[in-house]
């Protein structure tokens, strides 16, 4: 191990651990929300019935599959295709789990490692390399103004391609889901952990979600991200939407919300979640998360005290992190106490070991 390696390990280890409140914990009934229109979110998703499969790698006991799935042209490639892997294991028929690894913008990144160790504990995966691009800048450039209509028809537009690659996310599930697994679980990270909702609410053998560094209220997400694109797009319709900031926001929140996790939430068991927010996230903010606890009726919910914040909770890929359990004598006389150090491939193969059925 390398001096610096040492260092940063160090590092993480020092400040670099979480707390989990079980669901067990909750007080309070959460407030029921009405229940989305799923029939009709991928009404008009007609997609081609072909995936491009070809076999990367076979091994004894598994094969890996890379497969891309192509069917819309647009001006930006990335909203086109959805690619990735399928981890299968070979020849034993009592093998009847599939994870799903959705990943952030940042693709292969947040779910590596994560397949390898999922495979060895008897899971199929698969695995998506799935970024999108939701707004167009250029398309903000061009106008001089924005009348109401025509920050609606903005927002409408960035609305479909979260929908559109959602149902093309459900559409590739069920493509290999011709086995027909007894259950499959969801795990997301960041734009990939907003999806998880959704998908989770519209699949029916979807029985466990793990969603980390996201959250739900996709309005209030954009108002209070520094991520360095949605600034942009968020600076450039100040400037030209003729109304209020107020109603400005207003329109947002309307116009999203069909596509808002927190609109599914309701459909999601949360004895079968866990929720995991970094308290300094500045991109997705901590709040966020906790709005999407709420929603989904308090499930495990587990809180990274990591100060690098969301791109920085990266690095617990390849960096382990001290994790604590709030542990409970007589309510409100709690504890945490250590249960275990584990990277992000780690917590995935533990959550769906403890949460999706056999």
């Amino acid at each position: 191990m390398s001096k610096w390696r040492f260092v940063i390990s160090l590092f993480v280890l020092c400040v670099g651990c979480s707390v989990t409140f079980p669901h067990n914990l909750s007080l309070i009934k959460h407030k029921n929300l009405p229940k989305p229109l799923d029939a009709n979110l991928c009404a008009d998703h007609n997609a081609a019935t072909s995936v491009t499969r070809i076999v990367i790698k076979n091994a004894d006991s598994y094969r890996v599959e890379k497969f891309v799935f192509v069917f819309r042209n647009t001006k930006n490639r990335k909203n086109n295709k959805v690619e990735g892997e399928y981890w299968h294991l070979n020849g034993n028929r009592s093998h009847r789990r599939l994870v799903v690894l959705i990943p952030g913008t940042g693709d292969r990144v947040s779910t590596s490692g994560s397949p390898e160790l999922l495979i060895k504990s008897g899971f199929n995966v698969l695995r998506f390399f799935a970024g999108i691009d939701i707004f167009d800048k250029s398309a903000l450039i061009e106008k001089t103004i924005l009348t109401e209509d025509d920050l609606r028809a903005f927002v409408r537009t960035g609305k479909n391609v979260i929908r559109l690659r959602a149902c093309d996310l459900i559409f590739v599930i069920n493509y290999f889901n011709s086995l027909h697994y007894d259950s499959v679980g969801i795990s997301g990270v960041s734009l990939g952990g907003i999806h998880v909702p959704i998908i989770g609410a519209l699949i029916p053998q979807a029985q466990s979600e793990l969603i980390m560094i996201s959250g739900g209220n996709i309005a209030g997400i954009l108002y209070t991200s520094s991520e360095k694109k949605i600034i942009e797009i968020r600076n450039l319709v100040r400037d030209k939407f003729l109304g209020s900031e107020q109603r400005m926001w207003q329109i947002l929140g309307e116009e999203l919300w069909d596509i808002d996790p927190l609109r599914f939430a309701q459909s999601l068991n949360p004895s079968k979640m866990r929720i995991i927010a970094n308290y300094w996230d500045n991109i997705i903010r901590y709040k966020f998360a906790k709005e999407m606890w709420h929603a989904n009726g308090k499930p495990d919910f587990e809180v990274i005290l990591f100060p690098p914040g969301h791109y920085g909770s990266a690095l617990l890929l390849w960096i382990p992190m001290i994790r604590y359990e709030l542990r409970c004598a007589i309510w409100p006389i709690c504890f945490p106490i250590p249960w275990s150090i584990a990277r992000v491939p780690e917590i995935n193969k533990q959550f769906f070991k403890e949460k999706l059925p056999q």
